[in-house]
């Protein structure tokens, strides 16, 4: 069921760094989305059970204890395609390239970073199953590019 038109999207961050954590949660929210960041610490199959997304931005290399890989598994169940429309956002780009029909056969997309800020907010957009307009006023940064 799709949330009314004036309850905002929730994203969840996954991402073993805590500025870019920090940085997309602060873009995000000034969006207008509801966000949940991933603490680093827990389980991130854990959290996104626990949060229940409507999109999640995923980090291709989530540390030493980690894998993006448990979370795609996790939200693709059978095998499939995933439950809950992800972005994998990653600096790796030999391991993106790599893997990149993969995660288009499980109906991910992919963002190299650093990423343009315009191109992920309308990826966003694309990807949510309705499309919620930021709120008037709200902080636009879709000018810029994002650091490595």
């Amino acid at each position: 069921m799709n949330a009314p038109p004036d309850i905002c999207a929730h994203i969840a961050v996954i991402d073993d760094d805590v500025g870019t954590r920090q940085f997309m949660t602060d873009l995000l929210t000034d969006e207008a989305y509801a966000v949940s960041a991933w603490s680093g610490v827990d389980d991130p199959v854990t959290f996104v059970c626990d949060a229940r997304p409507d999109l999640i931005v995923l980090d291709l290399h989530l540390g030493e204890r980690f894998r993006a890989w448990d979370v795609i598994d996790a939200l693709c169940g059978d095998g499939s395609s995933v439950s809950v429309p992800v972005i994998i956002c990653s600096a790796d780009a030999a391991r993106v390239r790599h893997d990149l029909p993969i995660f288009h056969d499980r109906g991910c997309v992919v963002i190299e970073k650093p990423f343009d800020l315009a191109e992920l907010l309308d990826t966003i957009r694309q990807q949510l199953p309705v499309e919620r307009p930021p709120r008037d006023g709200a902080g636009r940064r879709d000018q810029a590019t994002t650091p490595d």
